[in-house]
């Protein structure tokens, strides 16, 4: 039984497991990723630290600090705008700390093979943009 996948797809998912054990394309995507988070704490955007290899995690309640998490949902309110104004995808992160307190993140993942440097300057441009409108947002 294959799962239903066709032999296109099991080459593709056998691909991306070879590559993921290939430390020159590791070491591309790290630094991709890195390079769009340094680019986005450069100009100012609230994110966690440190940056992952797969993902940046943009601090929604840092971001939008007067809407308030309960109610106004913050790290979705982020996603729709920066989607609106730039196509640009991210997936709300929500949790309670160890200490008790809410973290609300949106991650921007960078998925393997999808994303050129060039496209991710975009995405980072996009996100910059954005702050800059943020204060402006209101609750509701």
């Amino acid at each position: 039984y294959d799962g239903g996948l066709c032999g296109a797809e099991m080459a593709a998912m056998a691909q991306g497991v070879r590559e993921m054990f290939e430390e020159r394309y590791v070491a591309h995507r790290v630094e991709q990723v890195l390079a769009l988070g340094a680019t986005l704490a450069d100009a100012g955007v609230p994110l966690v630290r440190p940056v992952g290899g797969h993902a940046v995690f943009l601090d929604a309640l840092r971001f939008l600090p007067q809407l308030d998490p309960r109610t106004d949902f913050p790290a979705e309110r982020l996603i729709g705008e920066l989607f609106v104004e730039g196509g640009v995808r991210g997936l709300p992160v929500k949790f309670t700390t160890p200490q008790g307190s809410q973290a609300v993140w949106v991650r921007l993942t960078v998925p393997r093979r999808v994303y050129t440097s060039d496209q991710l300057a975009e995405v980072a441009r996009v996100v910059i943009r954005e702050i800059g409108r943020a204060s402006g947002w209101e609750r509701g």
